[in-house]
């Protein structure tokens, strides 16, 4: 009983470990290179502790990540259906 009534006198406490946990698991999918489920950790913990702005960074520096990478790839097929269609490839 003790344990439970120190839980309600320090809810603020509680929900900061909180959101560093989803903050570390966000840090640990980013690594992964898995940028979406990363993102989605990142905001998780900003629903229990809004006052983390390097994890507002964080989401605004993968979205950029995210962007690039998909018109890299974009571009990396567009290329390829070119040089195909010319015949350029030899494997």
């Amino acid at each position: 009983m003790t344990a439970s009534l120190m839980t309600f006198d320090n809810p603020v406490k509680i929900d900061t470990k909180i959101a560093f946990s989803f903050y570390d698991l966000g840090v640990a999918y980013e690594r992964r290179n898995r940028y979406e489920l990363a993102i989605e950790n990142y905001k998780k913990s900003l629903d229990y502790d809004s006052d983390l702005h390097m994890v507002k960074l964080k989401i605004e520096e993968l979205k950029e990540k995210i962007k690039n990478t998909r018109y890299f790839k974009q571009s990396a097929s567009k290329i390829h259906a070119v040089a195909e269609s010319i015949n350029c490839l030899y494997w």
